[in-house]
């Protein structure tokens, strides 16, 4: 009856568990070992212990059973190589061989020992609640052989198949979850059957901890992602929000929302422009004609523009740090005075004409700048991207469409309330936030065309290369007629004065100008386009 009980603890379990590929895997595990240390030591004992556990594997249902065979037939073919390799070893020592010395009983002296029940028992014992297949044939079918009949090699080799199955299936079971990003994944496919009723008589879960490992670091990562997702502004900042996505890995939930929230931000930063109709007009210092001019390049003559588009305002930081947040480009410094709607500043030229193709590009426009690995800028003036105004187009705007007037907000003073410059302040402390650029459009102080701060707040890069006599050429005859300024130079003119000049650098027809390669806080610029 006990017999009875145990085959069908053992052998029941063994009948509903999925088929393993690993079946055969303890008996040539275990049965290398012993091959290995009896050729090493010259131990018939241990090659004969070899070659019982190969034939033991070779006889089990890992190797009759048709459906385990299938399975496993590379394997079983394995034992056989490995019984034929182990009798041939040890026909080297039998010749030699001393009956009398314990490290070597024949094939068939294995079943003629006495019957020892106590020691049989004890050994069974010792083994039977074990889910170590290896641990079972070491201690108890190996030993067994060796001193006593083994009683309970039937339950024995049937709980060693049972485990081999159960392995083979929670090999199978951790090799679905290893690699999942889903907790809830490893829960119901492998931490499950780690606990009745769905483990059956033995819960065998080998991974257990590797898995409650996973699945423990895998929600520590879902929750830091939601901490740092609540943590970006998804209003302004596109600085937090690109930071989140450069960060994230995985889970990354946000990365869609981040990226639907850059790409409206990028919209947002796109520039206000109007229409500027193009004409006629007098271009220079038309306020001095009839006395000694100060400046020889300021020399009035007739200038025509075709239609363009410009900025309504000078580029903003917050327009500027779009650019460099979505294409790591080095962002200018604020001194300290703020970001935001103030004009961008501490920018070379150069950075300039890199944010206008940046610009061209995000709009669907074709870039007007081709830049070549020496930094050095050709135009397609054919093109319809974005591009800073030309020296003639930028006095045309200034002037609110080429009109008679002095300084860029249509009139011909200025106030410290209507433009932003330096107007030699006594009590420096009582007035010193205008020591500084102020957000664009702030003074209300928008021209003609509605062009806001063309006097003031920051000086603006224009296209051209600076000369000084560059136009004393034209005339009524030959006007100057949509030119770009000179072929060459080594400075870049600059126009509308900033905050940091005086009343009469920041007229409509100052000229100055810099190295491209200058950044000031007094320079910013505003973009341009073709119509």
């Amino acid at each position: 009856m006990r017999h009875f009980f145990y085959l069908f603890l053992f052998v029941f379990p063994v009948l509903l568990s999925a088929q393993g590929k690993p079946c055969c895997y303890p008996f040539l595990n275990n049965g290398d070992s012993l091959y290995q240390m009896g050729v090493r030591d010259k131990k018939i004992s241990k090659l004969q212990s070899a070659l019982r556990v190969y034939k033991d594997g070779l006889s089990s249902s890992c190797c009759t059973n048709p459906d385990k065979l299938a399975i496993n037939k590379d394997d079983c073919h394995s034992l056989e190589l490995k019984i034929k390799e182990t009798q041939k070893e040890i026909e080297k020592y039998i010749p030699n061989h001393d009956d009398k010395k314990d490290d070597f009983k024949g094939e068939d002296q294995r079943n003629q020992f006495p019957s020892n029940p106590e020691l049989d028992e004890q050994l069974w014992n010792k083994v039977k609640k074990s889910i170590d297949p290896a641990y079972i044939q070491s201690e108890y079918l190996d030993k067994c052989k060796q001193e006593t009949n083994c009683a309970y090699s039937k339950q024995a080799l049937a709980r060693i198949d049972t485990l081999n199955n159960l392995i083979s299936i929670d090999l199978n079971r951790w090799k679905s979850v290893e690699n999942t990003n889903d907790p809830n994944k490893i829960d119901s496919e492998y931490l499950k059957y780690c606990n009745p009723p769905y483990c059956g008589p033995i819960c065998l879960c080998i991974y257990k901890r590797k898995a409650l490992d996973r699945k423990t670091n895998l929600i520590n990562q879902i929750k830091r992602d939601e901490l740092h997702w609540l943590s970006v502004n998804p209003y302004e900042d596109l600085d937090s929000i690109q930071k989140y996505l450069n960060s994230c890995q995985w889970p990354c939930r946000y990365k869609k929302d981040a990226i639907d929230m850059i790409n409206t931000l990028v919209i947002k930063s796109k520039p206000q422009m109007t229409l500027v109709s193009g004409g006629s007009f007098e271009m220079g210092n038309t306020f001095e004609k009839e006395k000694n001019r100060e400046k020889k390049d300021e020399t009035p003559h007739p200038a025509q523009v075709a239609d363009f588009y410009i900025g309504v305002k000078e580029l903003k930081f917050k327009e500027y740090d779009a650019f460099c947040s979505e294409t790591h480009y080095p962002k200018p410094p604020d001194e300290g005075w703020g970001r935001g709607d103030r004009p961008v500043m501490n920018i070379s030229w150069l950075d300039a004409i890199n944010y206008c193709n940046w610009r061209s590009k995000k709009d669907g426009f074709a870039e007007v700048y081709k830049i070549d690995e020496y930094n050095v800028v050709t135009t397609n003036p054919g093109a319809n991207g974005y591009r800073l105004p030309t020296e003639a187009e930028w006095e045309y705007a200034a002037r609110g469409g080429g009109k008679d007037v002095k300084f860029g907000n249509g009139h011909n003073v200025i106030t410290k309330e209507t433009v932003n410059y330096d107007v030699g302040l006594i009590n420096i402390e009582a007035d010193k936030a205008r020591l500084r650029t102020l957000p664009t459009g702030s003074l209300k102080n928008k021209n003609q065309l509605g062009l806001y701060d063309m006097s003031g707040n920051v000086m603006e890069w224009c296209w051209d290369w600076y000369h000084a006599d560059y136009y004393d050429g034209f005339s009524s005859r030959t006007p100057a007629k949509n030119v770009p300024g000179p072929l060459l130079g080594t400075t870049k003119v600059i126009r509308g004065g900033a905050y940091s000049y005086r009343e009469k650098r920041c007229t409509v027809f100052c000229r100055n100008f810099f190295s491209p390669e200058i950044k000031q806080t007094s320079i910013g610029f505003r973009v341009a386009r073709n119509k």
